[in-house]
Formats: C-alpha cells, sequence, structure tokens
C-alpha cells in the first residue's frame, strides 16, 4: 500500500473524535460508498524536516504492508499536503485499551486471572516476535522493527479477544525531532538504557512490556518518576529479584518470566522469541491459533512462531548462571506441532491400567465392559453378539471397544468392530485409527482396514491421522495411509501435502502431488510455495505446471517465496512461467530476493526482472541498498544504478540515508555524480 496524495475526507465522513495523543487525533470515520467504519489517525508534520518526512513516510509504508494478529491493522495511508498531515486508516476498536481496563480493575479491586495475563503476555510477544524478526516477509527492508512506546495506553482489546499493539512506529520521526533529553509519552514504561541515553536494540520493548504485565498482575506502576534523571537513578537502583507478585495470587512460573523480561542489562533480559518457547506460552498460542482458525481467520503461512533460541536465556556478561535456566522450553518441531494439537496428543499407547476392563458382576442388560472384557478375552461370539446392542456405546475415557480392540492388537475384533464403530473419538480426541499408528510396530492388516474407515476423520482442527503421522515423522506407517486420507484440508486449509513438504518428507509429498495439487490454505498458500520456501527442487518441479500462477497473501506468486528464502533451484524452476509478476505493492521476485539478502537468487532472476520498478520508482537495488545486503548490491549495481524513486532518490542515496557504508562505496562508481553511468547488460558487464 503506497501512500495516497490528497485528504482521507474524499472517501472517508468523520463521526466523532475518539481521543488525541502528542502527535494528533484520532477520528471515528465510517467509508462513503460501503458504509464500512474504521478509525481515522491524523500526525501533522508541520515544520518536520526532509529527513523527518522521508523517514516518517518510509515508516507508514511500512505499516501498510506488515500484517499480524498481533499488530492493528493499517488499511490506507494520505499525505495531506494541504494541511500538513498524514491520515492513516486504521481498524476501529471499540473494547478500549488495557489502561482503561487496569482502571477498571483497579477501581472495583478486582484481580485479573492469571490465565488473562499469560493469554495477553502471549499473544503481544508473539506480535513482538515477528517484528523482531529479521527474516518475516514483509518489510524486511526495514530491519528489526521496535515500537519503542510500549504502554497499556497502546494495546487495544478486539471484539474477538485479541490484544493488539498501536501506535506501531508511527511517531518515531516526531520522536526525532524533540530535543535531546525529553520524554515523549509515559516515562515509566521507558527501559534503562532509553532512560540512559545509551544505544539501545528491541529489548527495550521486551522492558515495557514487562512494566506493563507488572501493572496487569499488581494494578499499580512498577516506576513512578518526575522526569528522565528520575527514572534513570531508580533504574540504578533496581534489582528484578525484587519483583514479587506471588502475594497478589500469581504462580512463580509467571513471576520468574517476569524477572526475566526486567532484567536491567539488556543483553541478559529474555528476547520475545524466547517467551514464545516458555511451556506455557505455546500452549496459550495454539489456544489463540485454534480460535482464530474457527472464527475463519487462520495465521497466515507468512506469520511463522519463530524458531527456537538456541539457549533458553542469554547468561550475564559475568558468565553467572541464568537464574531463568529452570524455564520449561519448547525446542524440538514435535513438540512445538504437538502443542499446536492440544486435542491430538502424541500417538502412544494409554497406560495398562487404563486399557484394562472393570470386571463386573453378571446382570441382565449388558454394559460396554462386558463388550470390553470380551474383546480383551478375543471371545469372537460374545464380540459379535453384544455389539448388536452396545456398539458406539464407550467407557469412562471415551474409549469404544474398537479402540480397545486396537490396543490388545484384537484383529479379528477389529473387523467385527470397524464398520460398526467407526469415527468416534476418545476425550482426548484419538480415533482407534490413532491407536493403530501409536505402537511402535503397526499391523499394516490392520491399518489398511482402519484406514477404509477412519482414513478421513479429523480432529478438532481437522487433521487426519495421515497428517498427524507426517507430522510425527512416521514416514513408514503414513504411506500405508496415503491412499485412504488424501484431500483433506484442515480449518486452515493445511493439506497433508503440504505438511509432507514442510516435514521434508519428500517421498509422502510425491506421492500426493497428483492427489492434492491445486488445493490451497484459505491465505492462499499453496503447496509449490511451501516448496519454493523449502527450496525443495523436486517437488517443486513435479507441482509447476499444475500450480504456477497461484497467489498468496499480498499476491505473492511460488517464484517471490523461492526468491524471499533463498531457493535458487526452485527460482530457475519457476522464472520462465512466472517471471516478471508483482505483488500488491508492484514488487518483483528479484525485490524480494534484493530485500532478504538473497544474492543467489538475484543472480537468477537478474535477466528476467533486472530495471524493473514499483509503480512509486522503487527498484530492486534500492532495496538491497536501503538493507545493507552487500552481495546484492554487487549482483545488482552495475544492471539497475542510476534508476531513481519518484522522489529522487537513487540507490546510493538510500544506502547513505542507512549508513551502510560497504553498499555505498559499491555504488559510488556508478551512482557518483562525477561518475556518469555506462550501460550494461544482464550478466554486468558494460556494453
Amino acid at each position: 500500500v503506497h501512500m495516497i496524495d490528497g485528504s482521507p475526507d474524499k472517501l472517508y465522513k468523520r463521526l466523532e473524535e475518539l481521543g488525541r495523543g502528542s502527535f494528533g487525533k484520532v477520528y471515528k470515520v465510517q467509508h462513503r460508498r460501503t458504509g464500512e467504519f474504521y478509525a481515522l489517525k491524523l500526525v501533522a508534520y508541520h515544520g518536520m524536516s526532509t529527513k523527518l518526512y522521508d523517514m516518517q513516510t518510509s515508516e507508514i509504508e511500512l505499516l501498510t504492508s506488515v500484517h499480524h494478529p498481533g499488530i492493528i491493522n493499517y488499511h490506507e495511508a494520505y499525505d495531506d499536503h494541504e494541511n500538513k498531515e498524514f491520515g492513516i486508516i486504521m481498524d476501529i476498536f471499540t473494547k478500549g485499551d488495557l489502561h482503561s481496563y487496569i482502571n477498571k480493575k483497579r477501581v472495583t479491586k478486582a484481580s485479573v486471572s492469571e490465565q488473562s495475563i499469560w493469554a495477553i503476555l502471549s499473544q503481544l510477544a508473539y506480535a513482538l516476535s515477528y517484528c523482531h524478526s529479521k527474516t518475516r516477509a514483509q518489510g524486511i527492508e526495514f530491519g528489526v522493527v521496535i515500537h519503542r512506546d510500549i504502554k497499556p495506553e497502546n494495546i487495544l482489546i478486539s471484539d474477538d479477544g485479541r490484544v493488539v499493539f498501536s501506535d506501531f512506529g508511527i511517531c518515531r520521526a516526531l520522536e526525532e525531532r524533540k530535543a535531546t533529553g525529553t520524554i515523549v509519552g509515559t516515562v515509566a514504561y521507558l527501559a534503562p538504557e532509553i532512560a540512559s541515553m545509551k544505544s539501545y536494540d528491541e529489548k527495550v520493548d521486551i522492558w515495557s512490556l514487562g512494566c506493563t504485565i507488572y501493572e496487569l498482575c499488581t494494578k499499580t506502576l512498577l516506576f513512578r518518576a518526575k522526569n528522565i534523571s528520575d527514572l534513570a537513578n531508580k533504574h540504578k537502583e533496581f534489582s528484578s529479584e525484587s519483583l514479587i507478585i506471588q502475594h497478589h495470587g500469581y504462580s512463580e512460573q509467571l513471576e520468574t518470566v517476569l524477572k526475566a523480561m526486567l532484567q536491567v542489562d539488556p543483553t541478559v533480559r529474555i528476547s520475545a522469541a524466547e517467551i514464545c518457547h516458555i511451556d506455557r506460552v505455546r500452549v496459550e498460542l495454539d489456544k489463540f491459533k485454534q480460535m482464530m482458525a474457527e472464527k475463519g481467520k487462520p495465521i497466515p503461512q507468512e506469520v511463522p512462531v519463530p524458531n527456537a533460541p538456541q539457549t533458553p536465556v542469554k547468561q550475564a556478561v559475568s558468565a553467572s548462571p541464568s537464574p531463568f535456566a529452570h524455564l520449561k522450553w519448547s525446542t524440538s518441531n514435535s513438540q512445538q506441532e504437538q502443542r499446536r494439537l492440544p486435542q491430538s496428543r502424541p500417538m502412544s499407547p494409554p497406560p495398562v491400567e487404563d486399557m484394562r476392563p472393570r470386571k463386573v458382576p453378571p446382570q441382565n442388560n449388558p454394559s460396554i465392559d462386558d463388550l470390553i472384557l470380551a474383546v480383551r478375552q478375543n471371545n469372537i461370539t460374545d464380540i459379535r453378539n453384544l455389539s448388536k446392542t452396545l456398539a458406539r456405546k464407550t467407557d469412562s475415557s471415551g474409549r469404544s471397544a474398537l479402540m480397545h480392540a486396537v490396543i490388545m492388537d484384537r484383529i479379528e475384533a477389529v473387523k467385527i468392530l470397524a464398520p460398526l464403530e467407526s469415527g468416534l473419538m476418545d476425550k482426548s480426541g484419538r480415533t482407534a485409527l490413532h491407536y493403530a499408528c501409536a505402537k511402535k510396530e503397526p499391523n499394516k492388516q490392520m491399518l489398511l482396514l482402519l484406514g477404509e474407515v477412519e482414513g478421513r476423520v479429523v480432529n478438532s482442527i481437522g487433521r487426519t491421522s495421515l497428517m498427524l503421522l507426517i507430522k510425527d515423522g512416521r514416514k513408514d506407517v503414513a504411506q500405508l495411509l496415503v491412499n485412504k486420507s488424501y484431500g483433506v484440508q484442515d480449518v486452515a486449509g493445511t493439506t497433508a501435502l503440504i505438511l509432507a513438504i514442510r516435514y521434508r518428507q519428500t517421498d509422502i509429498a510425491m506421492q500426493l502431488v497428483h492427489k492434492e495439487q491445486k488445493l490451497v490454505m484459505k491465505n492462499g498458500w499453496s503447496a509449490l510455495m511451501e516448496a519454493a520456501q523449502q527450496g525443495n527442487v523436486t517437488v517443486a518441479r513435479a507441482l509447476r505446471n499444475a500450480e504456477f500462477g497461484l497467489r498468496g497473501n499480498m499476491e505473492w506468486t511460488a517464484l517471490m517465496v523461492a526468491a524471499a528464502h533463498g531457493s535458487d533451484g526452485v527460482c530457475k524452476i519457476l522464472m520462465d512461467v512466472e517471471g516478471k509478476q508483482r505483488d500488491t505493492l508492484g514488487e518483483t521476485a528479484l525485490m524480494k530476493a534484493a530485500r532478504a539478502g538473497k544474492s543467489n537468487c538475484a543472480q537468477v532472476l537478474l535477466c528476467a526482472e533486472g530495471k524493473l520498478v514499483r509503480p512509486d520508482g522503487k527498484s530492486a537495488l534500492m532495496c538491497a541498498a536501503e538493507a545493507g545486503h552487500t552481495e546484492c548490491v554487487r549482483v545488482l549495481c552495475a544492471t539497475e544504478a542510476g534508476l531513481r524513486k519518484q522522489d529522487g532518490r537513487t540507490a546510493l542515496k538510500f544506502a547513505l540515508e542507512r549508513g551502510h557504508t560497504e553498499c555505498v562505496d559499491l555504488l559510488r562508481p556508478y551512482e557518483d555524480v562525477a561518475s556518469p553511468r555506462q550501460d550494461v547488460n544482464c550478466t554486468g558487464k558494460r556494453k
């Protein structure tokens, strides 16, 4: 989304003022044609220097291209030159913010439940981990995105139960034109490195979020300071060990996480990605993603949960043991996926005592226990007779007689009961087929038999046994069910083929290619895009003719995905069928490669897409120079040097603004006024 010249009043009718802050006002507005309601934030730039104006424009452009369920959705951005203000159209929230929420709790003397605290912390840490990532799909040229003004007033509550960051980055340029040493916003939430005027990184957001979580727990500010100097002094006297929230009724685990967030030394402070891999947080994220999927708003593939940290929490500079090392972390892919499927636990047999049917005295009316006992004793005659009246009844754990037959490996009983009891699930969401798959050495005959009747039975989020086997790496068992379970999509639209590619099971994927090709996820993500992301040339070649041209989120093609992830082999396969295509921003695959620093892909795409520019004139070379990717600049400079964005900036200008000296040195011979540019071909050779 690019900046629109003019006033938003042409398309939006202002209804009422919702609030005002340091940098402007917020109005409730209504779209004149559709009748939809939005919020309009006006940010004045009167008196701003050209440099700061460009910085603010750049950040607004970023905001309209970054999408995450934990960040307010920015729809359009206007540059009203007449009134000297930016107008940003965003989602409207009627449930208020965390500041109002805390005030209500304070007035009523009510506490916030620990469950709510964990849910809020998890969603906000998830959003920060995305923004702090250097490998996210959108806005990567801006590097790590730091909020810098996290506080309860800037966290909104949505109608569907989310907590969402607002004011993300739209005041950075305005802050920087303030006099050094003055404070914008509330002092209480500023990190020690900002208060002491030191250089800082994304860890300042973790500190501010920690202060916010502390306030949620205690309904009081962690720090009260008159000014920045007073705050800096309080930070010097502060130790996270003095934090105690257990006497407010909260757990030791929550207190420990809070202490990790509020380490004065940012090198020891926990990161957003590390928070996301604490077991309790992972569980809350699973619930959140399932809720979003049930509401028809699945989390896009382009918004992944970050990779697990190499160490739980960084050690202090003194090399003393970390006080947070005992936090439970989730690191394996298998563990992560299991928590994503709370009702589909790892497929292992239940404890022996759970498998034993209760012996009951003879009764005139037989019960499910009698049928289970017959299964255990492998009494085929009784199984046939009792199943006529007791089929599809379950024990106290929700298990059917068929499930018990599978657990006890009674193949003849399975043959009798499978047609009668297929599709039932126990209280943990398992079917008889799940139990069969869980065996260390599964019975092939039993799997094929159950696959016929339960192959397409799904769990609470729409996943089949085949999908779970692929996720668990059970390739040998999964192969038996490919022909029984194909064609099913979970609530997000994920197929077994997409999962097989994701979990690098190429043999399974190749068996599914012709069965599930062209089945795409709800966000448009295709199997070919998954292969492009994983760099799976074999599968990409098999899917090419069937799936090229499909568009995903933001109108990305599979070629763009391959370029952004450095999959040069896939780029070579797709270049002739998807080259020169553009996404909603008007960007090409070459621009994606340049922005992500994938020089290998840039080299492949240069001949086909070199010199293509966005509607605003921005080129791939400018993207690489802005992000500081030296090797990409080296590949592109001979072909694209000298191009200008509509505002007159060249790649050299972008590199200078960002302080990327190596890129500047590469570009000067081509774009310096004193060195006129010579025409070159796509190989970089001068004509």
